[in-house]
């Protein structure tokens, strides 16, 4: 329960920004129109004070109610006046702007509403109700911020009417800031969940096409080898024809160790021109060529089985990705230990069922959270594992990730 409670108010760091923007750019169509709002309203009353009272301003009352239409007026005015300059301005002063004309137009409705029930105990909480419930519909805050906002504003009303209501408007004015409260956490875990698919997406397309550019430049790499390998070929053909009259000579003279040496050397030469295929899927193939060219060169040890037929049963593209992430991120572990402790294990088999296991040593200690899935403590990490799992999800395969005895292993059974 506690991790869960944890998990609804965190926001992951990678993707704050975005989501802080996209708030801001939310809030700023739904100040405008609370901004208009108001300045309907707080003229209306501006004009009712002055010239519909029979008093207008000559009574402290009318005064301090006029004081407080003209200061929610302000709000909208200052709005319109500080509209270009805050386009133009940082994400922290638009967002300092914001919430500070939001926690203002709170606090005078606070005000306005509790003046009202001091002149007369058995006026409405209307104003606070509207004021709360109107802001939690329009305005997307933190949901920090929402306990500060809703919890200042419900204590500042109880401090300054709490006298005048009755114990059944207390209990009324107390669940209405709950779920105002309530509506502005929902609303800002649905936005964060918004910006995490948003951001999940962005980062499956940018994999694809880096998957896309392994493979296209794997596959070129290949196909340039196989044809220094057919070019090596065609000379050793033509070349047969003396080695075969050298090792001839060499018999009919009786050097026979002689003849068996250049043959063990022409054999060991034609044999270094072949060519390592990992597998037959063309696309898997190229995937495990790259990464492990790329391990080699990071001094990493690779020791590889690979097992897998031609048709896969399931989308080859998809598996790469899952594979290329696993093998990325497994290679990322290895640069921080010494050259002499780096290595990968990778076992991929295709029978029964597709089966894989990729094995690293680990400096770090990996964090998991109740779904067993490595957390990331570096911002914009962790979209790999993210990817590992929808995968798992769309094709019904189990995914387990475990760090044991200086190992990071993810094994995968399809």
């Amino acid at each position: 329960m506690k991790e869960r409670v944890k998990q609804f108010f965190y926001i992951p760091p990678h993707i704050r920004p975005a989501f802080q923007e996209n708030m801001l750019n939310t809030n700023r169509v739904s100040l405008i129109v609370i901004c208009m709002i108001i300045f309907v309203v707080e003229l209306f009353n501006i004009v009712r004070v002055l010239f519909w009272s029979a008093s207008g301003l000559q009574t402290l009352n009318n005064r301090i109610y006029f004081v407080m239409y003209c200061l929610l007026l302000l709000v909208p005015v200052l709005y319109a006046l500080l509209w270009r300059r805050l386009k133009e301005a940082s994400l922290r002063r638009q967002w300092v702007v914001q919430y500070t004309m939001v926690v203002f137009i709170l606090i005078m409705n606070v005000c306005l509403n509790a003046y009202d029930l001091l002149g007369n105990p058995l006026g409405q909480t209307n104003i606070y109700t509207t004021a709360v419930l109107g802001i939690a519909m329009f305005i997307q805050m933190p949901m920090q911020y929402s306990f500060v906002a809703y919890g200042l504003s419900y204590v500042v009303f109880m401090g300054l009417a709490g006298s005048s209501l009755n114990v059944g408007g207390i209990i009324n004015l107390s669940i209405t800031t709950m779920v105002a409260l309530a509506v502005s956490l929902t609303s800002c875990r649905h936005a964060v969940t918004k910006s995490l698919v948003h951001d999940f997406r962005i980062q499956m397309e940018k994999q694809s096409t880096a998957l896309l550019r392994v493979q296209i430049s794997a596959l070129k790499e290949k196909m340039q080898k196989v044809r220094e390998v057919e070019e090596s070929i065609r000379i050793q053909r033509h070349d047969m024809r003396h080695v075969l009259q050298t090792v001839s000579e060499l018999v009919a003279r009786g050097d026979e160790k002689a003849a068996l040496d250049f043959l063990y050397v022409t054999e060991k030469r034609l044999d270094e021109q072949q060519q390592i295929r990992w597998c037959r899927p063309l696309i898997m193939d190229a995937v495990f060529s790259w990464y492990f060219d790329q391990a080699q060169r990071q001094s990493i040890l690779v020791e590889a089985k690979v097992s897998l037929p031609d048709p896969l049963p399931v989308d080859e593209g998809e598996l790469a990705i899952v594979v290329a992430n696993a093998l990325e991120n497994a290679i990322h572990a290895n640069e921080k230990l010494p050259h002499d402790e780096r290595k990968i294990c990778c076992t991929i088999l295709g029978e029964p069922n597709v089966m894989m296991k990729i094995s690293n040593p680990c400096a770090d200690t990996i964090q998991f959270d109740s779904s067993g899935l490595p957390v990331s403590q570096q911002e914009g990490h962790g979209i790999g594992v993210q990817s590992i799992s929808s995968f798992c999800k769309r094709n019904g395969a189990v995914c387990h990730f475990e760090q044991k005895d200086g190992w990071f292993s993810v094994s995968l059974v399809l």
